[in-house]
């Protein structure tokens, strides 16, 4: 059985559990694995651009957001903020940026950007950063990871399912599983990076097979 959307990994997830009265627990299941994988998982695939107006000290961070690339005011020439510390940045904010102008630094609090020296007007800002995986749902039945890369979800799924099942064996067995399909995404990611072609070739897992398919 191939796994493509959400329907097929809770149906994948039953089956390798051997378990037909979890209908209500597997989603818990899966939502557990995607929290993890927030804190684990960078890839090209979450890069994400968005433009943002900015007139003040402070701005929101996209809702999807996870992690910073870069900042750029879009002016003529494009210029890239620098990061500092939220400490580092009202140090510089008193001792060096005590009036208004253009932001050349930034920092990150709780959910939101603060900047320095305090915007003099409105600019617009570029961001680039990693997005949240788009969680699964019945209303949103796949995203890139499930489409490229199931075994993680699977495998996943399951370890944080064994808890619940008071079935501790089988955790080291799942958990050992996911990490290594996420360690061959991740190497797939730096081969990416390096321009190795002959590894930017996306392999789909079967589980039905066991088997890597290009």
């Amino acid at each position: 059985m191939a796994i493509t959307n959400f329907s097929e990994l809770k149906t994948g997830i039953a089956n390798w559990l051997n378990r037909s009265d979890l209908t209500d627990r597997i989603p818990e299941f899966i939502d557990l694995c995607e929290t993890e994988l927030d804190r684990q998982l960078r890839t090209t695939d979450q890069l994400t651009r968005s433009t943002t107006p900015i007139t003040g000290q402070y701005a929101s961070l996209p809702t999807d957001f996870l992690q910073i690339r870069n900042i750029q005011l879009d002016t003529s020439p494009v210029k890239r903020l620098q990061y500092l510390t939220p400490d580092r940045l009202d140090d510089e904010r008193r001792t060096v940026y005590r009036s208004s102008g253009e932001p050349v630094y930034y920092s990150i609090l709780g959910n939101n950007m603060e900047f320095a020296p305090t915007p003099d007007g409105s600019y617009t800002l570029q961001i680039a950063y990693y997005a949240r995986l788009s969680k699964l749902s019945d209303s949103n039945t796949t995203n890139f990871l499930i489409t490229n890369h199931p075994d993680i979800y699977l495998y996943g799924s399951l370890k944080h399912a064994e808890p619940f099942l008071m079935n501790d064996e089988r955790i080291v067995v799942w958990g050992t599983l996911y990490e290594r399909a996420l360690e061959q995404l991740r190497l797939q990611e730096e081969a990416q990076k390096s321009g190795d072609g002959m590894m930017q070739m996306k392999p789909k897992y079967r589980l039905d097979t066991g088997a890597w398919k290009t």
